[in-house]
């Protein structure tokens, strides 16, 4: 496929050096110029078909837009549009893609109605102003040393959040990520057979808020906590199940579930 948009490519290029040597051509073969014509008067008998010349131009570019169409389809993209800019995707969402659809860029209106003072509102959204410039900072660098999405870079940005945790706390920090429009909660969404998940009854829909004793807002959250620590040791897992606190017992490790992301407001509220 690569090299089908090659060779469509190059056809566009040949087009467009064709238009434009064709203009070359037609410029050095006009004559000079002569006495001006007064109006109403007939043109000379060899003055070259300005509208021929006009559809032919215009077949042309029908043609190097028909195949530049070619090429974008081929590239997976429409024709038409462009590729975002890596630093407006990080302005947006930081370059982590866990931006909950339709969900505000920062919702003081909620925090508002959640009991937050204005005084609280301003201190929250400049902290989260800040993890945000950090991780745009972070990312600028990783991209000029060519280490961007590199588990280098996941690990910094993982050390940004860690570090904004023990800052503010563990309520204040699932509050400021649904006042930010992420993400905040881990959902079971498929338990595997004879798994330790299974054995211990946890269920398809059962919201995971801590494992080990460490809070849960997102599945590499889970993924860092069954990794940590000593393999098959007796390990407690808080969930949700229908608006009910449950606690299991699991041996330390995977915990044979399939997991996906969601949002909920916390209920740890003023």
């Amino acid at each position: 496929m690569q090299h089908r948009a090659r060779i469509l490519w190059g056809a566009i290029a040949g087009l467009v050096a064709g238009v434009a040597l064709g203009a070359l051509l037609f410029e050095r073969s006009e004559p000079s110029p002569g006495p001006p014509i007064a109006s109403g008067s007939p043109l000379p008998s060899d003055a070259p078909d300005l509208r021929e010349l006009r559809e032919a131009l215009e077949a042309l570019r029908r043609e190097r837009d028909a195949l530049a169409a070619q090429v974008a389809t081929l590239q997976g993209r429409r024709p038409g549009t462009e590729t975002k800019d890596a630093d407006a995707a990080d302005a947006t969402g930081a370059g982590t893609g866990d931006r909950a659809t339709g969900a505000p860029a920062f919702d003081e209106a909620w925090l508002r109605g959640a009991g937050y003072v204005e005084s609280d509102i301003a201190r929250l959204r400049e902290r989260w102003d800040t993890l945000e410039l950090d991780r745009l900072y972070l990312a600028d660098l990783a991209r000029r040393e060519g280490w961007h999405g590199s588990r280098r870079f996941r690990d910094q940005i993982q050390q940004l959040h860690e570090q904004l945790r023990e800052e503010i706390g563990e309520n204040e920090y699932d509050v400021l990520l649904y006042a930010a429009g992420r993400h905040n909660r881990v959902v079971v969404s498929d338990v595997l057979e004879n798994s330790p998940a299974a054995a211990a009854g946890i269920e398809d829909g059962d919201v995971i808020r801590s494992y080990g004793g460490r809070p849960l807002y997102e599945v590499g959250d889970l993924i860092r906590s069954t990794g940590a620590g000593q393999p098959g040791r007796s390990t407690e897992v808080r969930v949700i199940r229908a608006g009910e606190e449950l606690r299991f017992f699991v041996p330390r490790g995977p915990l044979g579930v399939r997991a996906r992301r969601d949002r909920e407001a916390p209920d740890t509220l003023r």
